[in-house]
């Protein structure tokens, strides 16, 4: 017999012998499954330790509430949960305590497990075509990579932070909030802003760069101990020796001047059409969140606003219709 942890009967009986709550002749049985199987045993012992982590070490006299305490204060500290949505607990049998324990140890457990998976690595890589990958974030932030451009963001990107990591070439058009400040780090500098257009460059080769198209940003060299400039719309930051160096533009060049490939990797629609018509200066419409909703892997080419919208109607079985300069997308 193996035993699983979604089992109440299963956790209620490792939680009776640990409190030494069974009968002489219930901790025999208890003991003979647990040696039955490598994992029963494994996990009898991994929940003793875990119970001795929180901080209790009298598995007569657990001290479930303080227990309780610290998992929602973690849980807390981690945006995980709402302290007014729980409540203290309390049993009379040492052995349903120690269950409560037990339970508190899976759940804090899941809670790492969880934080774990938000701090998992979101890899975007653009290919060595000379394609810019357009990329959408959790934010509703639009990121343009440039070829052999690599972008490294969690899953926590939007709900705790809007850190990423960018090794190549990329234009950011981000949404602005302020209580979430948007970080870009590179090898050699951090940028940071609150919502704004810009061209960041980090490259062996090419080395550091910003390009502020929109808004403003904060830039700061890694290896200089020294304040951060503030960049505006046309001034361009550059990072040499360690040093950043800030000059005006008097015509900073647009972003749909270097576009010659569009890509779009499974972007929803809606999307789409919002970097169609701020590359193209287009006004195309959807005519309802299902029809934006709708997702399309699609590359265009140097092409006329015209031509695509043929694409995405013909790829989406859409119909389009203009109405003086607009052009709406709609289900047939």
């Amino acid at each position: 017999m193996k035993f699983n942890i979604d089992k109440p009967d299963h956790c209620s009986a490792i939680a009776k012998y640990l409190a030494g709550e069974m009968t002489s002749s219930e901790a025999n049985g208890f003991e003979a499954i647990v040696n039955s199987h490598p994992e029963n045993a494994m996990l009898v012992n991994d929940f003793r330790n875990d119970w001795k982590q929180i901080g209790n070490t009298q598995m007569n006299t657990p001290n479930v509430d303080n227990a309780w305490h610290k998992l929602i204060t973690k849980l807390d500290e981690e945006s995980l949960v709402e302290k007014s949505s729980i409540k203290s607990i309390g049993y009379g049998k040492p052995w349903l305590r120690v269950v409560a324990a037990v339970a508190i140890v899976l759940v804090v457990g899941s809670a790492f497990l969880f934080t774990g998976l938000l701090n998992r690595s979101i890899v975007i890589q653009s290919t060595s075509e000379p394609s810019t990958l357009v990329h959408t974030l959790a934010d509703g932030s639009v990121v343009y990579l440039e070829p052999n451009t690599t972008l490294t963001y969690t899953k926590a990107f939007g709900k705790r932070n809007r850190d990423v990591s960018l090794d190549g070439e990329a234009f950011f058009d981000v949404s602005r909030n302020p209580e979430l400040p948007f970080v870009i780090e590179t090898s050699t500098a951090q940028v940071k802003v609150l919502g704004t257009s810009f061209s960041v460059k980090s490259t062996k080769d090419s080395g550091f760069e910003v390009l502020v198209q929109t808004g403003s940003v904060n830039v700061e060299s890694k290896a200089a101990k020294t304040k951060g400039l503030i960049a505006l719309a046309g001034d361009r930051v550059t990072l040499a020796n360690n040093q950043l160096t800030k000059t005006r533009e008097l015509t900073p060049p647009q972003l749909k001047h270097k576009i010659q490939r569009l890509q779009f990797k499974d972007e929803q629609l809606a999307t789409i059409v919002q970097v169609l018509n701020k590359t193209y200066d287009a006004n195309i419409v959807v005519e309802s969140y299902e029809v934006g909703s709708r997702r399309l892997t699609v590359t265009f080419v140097d092409n006329s606003v015209e031509s695509i919208v043929e694409v995405i109607c013909a790829a989406l079985g859409l119909e389009s219709n203009f109405e003086n300069s607009t052009i709406i997308l709609r289900q047939p």
